[in-house]
């Protein structure tokens, strides 16, 4: 741990890096079954019940307190039908 300026920076180690990338597996796996949720399906089946698709992913980028930053790929819905 450093402190730059007064603002506590964690240094990267193989643990750190460890963490950072399972967190960052669950966020988008969980977001990939939520929008299965919404959609009524996953990425193939056709079904009555299908709310729309998926159009691709982007990459979208957060920064935490800790100071880290990190880009994850999300799904892009499309098509969704509102109720």
């Amino acid at each position: 741990m450093k402190l730059s300026q007064g603002t506590i920076i964690f240094e990267e180690d193989p643990l750190t890096e460890a963490i950072r990338r399972e967190v960052r597996s669950f966020i988008e796996r969980i977001v990939l079954e939520e929008l299965a949720a919404t959609l009524g399906a996953g990425p193939y089946p056709r079904t009555e019940e299908r709310q729309g698709y998926r159009h691709g992913f982007e990459h979208r980028q957060i920064s935490t307190s800790l100071f880290w930053k990190s880009t994850f790929v999300v799904p892009i819905p499309a098509g969704l039908n509102k109720r």
